[in-house]
């Protein structure tokens, strides 16, 4: 309806293409993800199940926590960008070639914190070793988990970022005053 409308008034006319960008790929590891129930429906969620120990809690330091339930590594690399707290911005290709279904967590520190003490830049995470733990304040005294850290330590999967096609939306014309009423 909204796209509708500013074609409507703005006279916007847009089109889809793939276009060079930075994203990230999820490559295979030694998976260390434990086998999910098919009696369980497939779902991510941000908080923790009871019994469990909020490693936020544990680690100030880390801020963003993602709890999958019978899920495909496919359905985890589609969900990893809404729950990776605005590091990844694009899609997440799943280049891992692992099938079957599975129970994951996944705790990482998030963008701000990361931009606070200046290992953000440009809203992108540092390299990885640029700041690494083994858990909560191992090797790091400032607690820093990254993300591809935890990828790779938590799920035993690699996370890097490559150049590839990426699908961006490019403006074809609008008008510069909106239509009347």
């Amino acid at each position: 309806m909204l796209q509708s409308l500013l074609a409507e008034r703005f006279g916007l006319k847009v089109h889809t293409e793939d276009r060079p960008g930075n994203a990230y790929t999820l490559l295979p590891g030694t998976p260390k993800m434990k086998t999910g129930d098919p009696a369980n429906r497939a779902s991510c969620t941000d908080r923790v199940p009871p019994g469990e120990k909020d490693p936020r809690a544990v680690n100030p330091m880390v801020t963003q926590y993602m709890h999958c339930t019978n899920v495909t590594v496919d359905q985890f690399a589609r969900e990893l960008k809404g729950y990776s707290g605005a590091i990844i911005k694009t899609p997440v290709l799943n280049k891992s070639g692992i099938e079957g279904r599975y129970d994951l967590t996944l705790s990482f520190t998030g963008i701000h914190q990361l931009e606070l003490l200046g290992l953000a830049q440009g809203g992108a995470t540092p390299a990885p070793g640029a700041a690494r733990t083994e858990g909560p304040g191992a090797n790091d005294p400032t607690g820093v988990v990254l993300l591809q850290d935890a990828v790779a330590k938590q799920l035993g999967l690699k996370l890097v970022l490559e150049k590839r096609p990426i699908p961006a939306l490019v403006v074809d014309s609008m008008l510069e005053k909106p239509t009347e009423n």
